[in-house]
This record gives structure tokens, sequence and C-alpha cells, in this order.
């Protein structure tokens, strides 16, 4: 046998008979307490697991290495959700050495019942294969003593074998996760998305390797699926069963994959004795069919139970009814009253939210969205969800910002304050094709003074909002001027360009894919105050061209990369003439304005324009005659 360090010899030193990597070492967890907190820890070998090794004999281990490179059959998968994932293929690479169909369920061996479970429904439970395999779950931080992903203890099922209980890493459906992570030290790393409207779960290869998925158990079809990795990074939607995930180098882990809950709808209101959440203890023992329904109404309170996405299904008038019982801030009621605006991103309307009696909410609901190869997908909704709902709930409080009240990822739902306040957009007076801001310089010296201290307020955070427009700015005489449309934003610099406008992008763009930082915030809010200030058209009635292609280094579009450019370049043009045209009443309000527009290095940062604005609102603004022609802000 070669002594190289690939291969492997058992704990005794006999050699195994079959030249296998280290990580197609199949491995249990043994010993120890489950605990909730026991994240990303690595696993003991087989070896060391004493007595309860071979509890796991089902799957085979007789890999024919270096099979990797044999043809095979690039089927796609849709599995009926709408996905048609082309990095997803059904293979004929033979890693086993006998039928898949005959594949048994290492789960199967387990008594699941015997866990003690702290969240319920669980969506998923993984039984790690490999050594240093880690498993951690995926969501936004939460101040929650037990997070969504707990090791849990299993019994074996056959009483006669003298094993110590096994640990598993189980996922519930809560709030705050969307799903988990799994990770090898060999490079191959996979994450695993619930998705709101379906039972599938979906396995995104992020890793270097290609991972193989195949179903074991009941129901097991002996069809073995290939997830891409490396520039790739393929997908597969998972149906409920049991699954087992491999690569070329062994076998990582087993996965029992359950279906959602359905929330119950009813156009009464909930009765405060707990009717509205499933009657299920804090801790209890796991159901042995792992039911994830059982949910306690009055007769004749539910009208129905959502099968689809329920808060996108949800009709104005209905109450949805979440959560269960004991899980804290999982359980609430969520009214649904007339929408605000239904985009291709997401829906959002005024609801009643029962956490906040006597209050209107706003809720926004992201939509799924199907083009793989724009890199949309519910993955990357489910990403989007989790850094918008982490950057709001880490804000604080700001008179310029609505105040976050929560967010819940079994929805991909945002709850925030509703505020009575139209979009600048709206506030517009003209003809449809030109259309004005219909305000007076005052409402400007307003809106550049609130919007001014609000970016300082993120920036001083290092969070960027990366989608300033006139939309996404809401005006209210009363209120004042808000921030919303966080859908971009990120922390420190970043490089996020999919759907923005392009006319807000900043000149060093153009030069730079990556620029996209506090800098660029303040370019876009000197657009839209130039706007206001009725020294430019609404851009968004001019000429479109989208951002992606004026960096397009694939050769395929060449024509639309040189279209792209030139419609840029033609508007930064556009921008710095208006510069130089003073507005009829802006004043030194001009000169403001001028400074956000002008390059990177001369721009006024959030800090210096909020500073500015302060020092001009103490005494009154000079005469159009008395302001040179050219900027004197220093």
């Amino acid at each position: 046998m070669s002594d190289d360090n690939e291969y492997y010899q058992t704990s005794n030193g006999d050699d195994r008979g079959q030249q296998m990597p280290v990580a197609d070492t199949l491995l249990a967890t043994t010993g120890g307490d489950a605990t909730s907190t026991g994240i990303n820890q690595p696993y003991y070998s087989m070896a060391d697991a004493g007595p309860q090794a071979d509890f796991y004999p089902a799957i085979d281990t007789n890999l024919q290495i270096g099979a990797y490179s044999s043809s095979f059959q690039a089927n796609p998968i849709n599995m009926g959700m709408g996905l048609p994932l082309q990095d997803a293929v059904i293979t004929d690479l033979d890693l086993f050495t006998r039928d898949l169909r005959q594949l048994e369920s290492g789960l199967s061996k387990l008594d699941l019942s015997s866990m003690e479970v702290q969240h319920a429904p669980l969506r998923i439970i993984l039984l790690p294969i490999a050594e240093q395999l880690e498993i951690s779950a995926n969501g936004r931080p939460t101040d929650k003593s037990e997070g969504a992903g707990n090791w849990l203890l299993a019994n074996v099922k056959d009483p006669e074998k003298k094993t110590s209980p096994t640990k598993l890493f189980a996922m519930s459906w809560d709030d705050a996760h969307v799903g988990c992570r799994v990770s090898h030290i060999d490079g191959s790393r996979f994450a695993i998305y619930f998705i709101p409207s379906q039972d599938h779960v979906i396995l995104y290869n992020t890793g270097v390797f290609d991972i193989f998925a195949s179903q074991v158990g009941e129901g097991n079809s002996g069809v073995q699926y290939q997830i891409k990795g490396g520039m790739t990074l393929g997908r597969l939607p998972l149906a409920p069963g049991e699954w087992i995930f491999y690569t070329v180098y062994g076998n990582l882990a087993e996965a029992k994959v359950l279906g959602r809950a359905e929330w119950a709808v009813s156009h009464q209101p909930a009765k405060r004795h707990g009717d509205c959440s499933t009657n299920l203890p804090k801790k209890s023992r796991l159901s042995a069919d792992l039911a994830t329904d059982g949910a306690i109404y009055r007769t004749g309170d539910v009208e129905m139970k959502s099968s689809g996405h329920a808060l996108l299904d949800l009709n104005s008038g209905q109450t949805i009814h979440v959560g269960f019982r004991d899980s804290g801030e999982s359980t609430y009621r969520l009214k649904r009253l007339e929408l605000i605006a239904d985009g291709l991103k997401s829906s959002i309307w005024k609801g009643k939210h029962s956490k906040f009696p006597g209050k209107v909410v706003s809720v926004q609901v992201l939509k799924p969205k199907i083009n793989p190869g724009l890199g949309e997908h519910p993955c990357a909704v489910a990403e989007y969800w989790v850094e918008q709902a982490t950057i709001l709930a880490s804000l604080g409080d700001h008179f310029g910002l609505r105040n976050f009240l929560g967010a819940d990822a079994r929805f991909y739902s945002i709850y925030t304050e509703y505020v009575d306040a139209q979009p600048l957009d709206q506030h517009v007076t003209g003809p449809a094709d030109n259309p004005q801001f219909s305000g007076n310089v005052q409402r400007a010296w307003r809106i550049i003074n609130d919007i001014a201290a609000v970016l300082s307020f993120l920036h001083k955070q290092n969070v960027v909002h990366g989608d300033i427009r006139p939309g996404n700015i809401l005006y209210n005489p009363l209120r004042g001027t808000l921030l919303v449309g966080f859908g971009n934003g990120f922390r420190s610099k970043g490089t996020r360009q999919e759907d923005h406008p392009p006319w807000y992008m900043p000149p060093e763009f153009l030069e730079n894919p990556e620029s996209l930082g506090a800098p660029a915030d303040m370019f876009a809010f000197g657009v839209v105050m130039m706007w206001v200030l009725h020294r430019i058209r609404l851009p968004e009635s001019g000429q479109y061209w989208d951002v992606r292609d004026v960096h397009d280094s694939s050769g395929v579009a060449e024509d639309r990369q040189r279209i792209a450019l030139r419609h840029m370049q033609l508007w930064m043009e556009e921008i710095r003439e208006a510069a130089l045209i003073p507005s009829p009443e802006g004043g030194v309000l001009d000169d403001a304005v001028n400074a956000l527009v002008k390059d990177k290095e001369v721009r006024f940062d959030a800090e210096k324009l909020e500073s500015w604005v302060i020092k001009a609102t103490q005494t009154p603004p000079p005469r159009r005659r008395d302001i040179p022609t050219t900027s004197h802000i220093e």
C-alpha cells in the first residue's frame, strides 16, 4: 500500500485493502452532551467511536476512485419546482460498486423519536459522515439563547447494540434562519436553503469540487445527481426524504428533509388563549413520524391553510397565524391591509402585527427570482434577505429611517414602521415624459438636511445604502424625509451593481467596477438633488442601459458593452454641464449639490455635507446676486 498520506490505515495498523482517501473514512459523532452551541465542531473517527462504529454498515465505501473522468449524461434537473437548473445533472458516473437503489439510510437505523427538540418543526436533520466536517446555521444574528441549529442525540434502534447516542445536527424552521452551511477540510462546501413556497430545500454547491447526491431509503429511485462546483456553483432541489451527499473522494453526510408547516389563515381575529400556534411544548420528544403540523384553532376561525407562499398568497383582510406555542418571538398574527407597491423583487403592503398592537406596519415580502443566467435564484434571495435584515436590525433609531420591527426567514419578510409618505418621484408636476419635482426650495433644503444626516449616520457605521434615487426617498411635510429601500445595502466596500439604476452610478465606476462605496451614495444623492432643484430631467425618464454591460468581459456582448459605455459617458457629460448652470432659487444650495457630483477625490462625504447644511441653515441664505458662478465651498 502507498505510504502517501492521501490514503490511510485503520487505527490498529491493518491495511484496509482499498486505496481510500482520508476523507472517505465513515465517521459518526459519539459521546458528550448535545448542546445548542456545538456548531462547527469536528467529528470523531469510527476508530474512536467504540462499540457503535458498526451501526452504519449500509453505505458502501468501496468507491471507484479515478472514474471521475468518465463521461456522463447531462440531463437537466427540474423536479417540478419551476427551477430549470442546468448546473445540476443526472449522471451515470460509477462511484458505487453496487446499485444505488440498494443503498439504505444510516438515519433509518437511529431512533429519531428519542431526540429532544428545542424548536419545531424541524426542516432538516444531518448525520455527518466525513471527518472534520463542519455544519452551522445560516441566518441573521439574534439575541436568542437557543439557535435554530442544534446538536441533538439520537439512540440506535437496535437495543442489542451497546452504543452511545449519535449526534445529529437538526435545523428547525424559525424566523431567523434560511438554512445551514456544510464544509469539509478538503474544500467541499455546500449550503442548504429552505424555500418559503416549497417543501423542497435547495442544495447549493459553493465549493471547488462537484457534489453528488442520491436518495436513500424509501422511495430511492437509484438516480445519482451531480451538482457542479468551481465556477458553476450548481444547485439541486431536494425533495422530502433521505439523501446522501458525497464527492469522488468520499461520503460527506446524510440528510433527512422534512416538509414545511402549513399556516392557518382566517378573517376573524385570533383568540388570546393560544389558538394561533402549534400545540408543542418548548422542549419535547420528537414524534416518530416527525409531523410538522398540528395547529389548534377554534372551529369556525380557520378559513384555509396556506399551501404556497403564505404571505404572497394572503389577500386583503385575511390574517395569518404564524408560529408554534412557546416559541417566543416566532409566534404572531399578521393581518394584511392595503397594497403599497408590487414589483418584480418584492411586494409591500400595510398590515397589523399582533406584536405591535394599535400600529400599522409596513410588510415587505421578497419574491424568489428565477433567472439563473443573471444569478437570480431562491438561494440568492435568501442571502439577500439575510443581509438586508441584518443591516436593518443593527442600525438603531434615527429620524431619517423607519423603525425596524422584525423579520421572518420563513417568508423572506421584513417588518418596519409604516409612515404615510410618498417617494419623491410621486411629488411631481408637468408632463409624464418629463416630470419635475413639485416642491419649492424650502422643501429642497429639508430634503438635503434630512438625507445628509441619515447618510452620515449610516456611513459612520460602515453601511452603504447602494440605491439612492427618488423612489427610495420618502417625503412627508410633517415627518420630514426618510431613506428607504435597503435592498442593495451592504457593509463597507462592495461591488453590488445588479439591477442598479444606471443614472446614479458614479463616474469612477467607468474605470473600476469595485468602486461602489460611500462616495457612490453621495454622487447618487447629488443627482437626486439636481432633479429636485429642476437642474436636470428625472433620470428615469431618459435612455436606460444595463450597468452590468459596462464591464462585461465575456466577449459575447461587445455591442451591448459599447452601447452601455456610450450611454454612461453621455450621461456624465449631461451632469457636468448641468452643474455649470445654477437653478433659479437654489442659492448656496446649488454649490453643495455641485460638490456631490464632482470626482471622487474632491466629492463631499456625508459628514462634511451634514456639517455644511447645519452651518448654512444657521444664517439666512444670501441672495442669488451674491453667489459667484463657481463653487466657493472648500
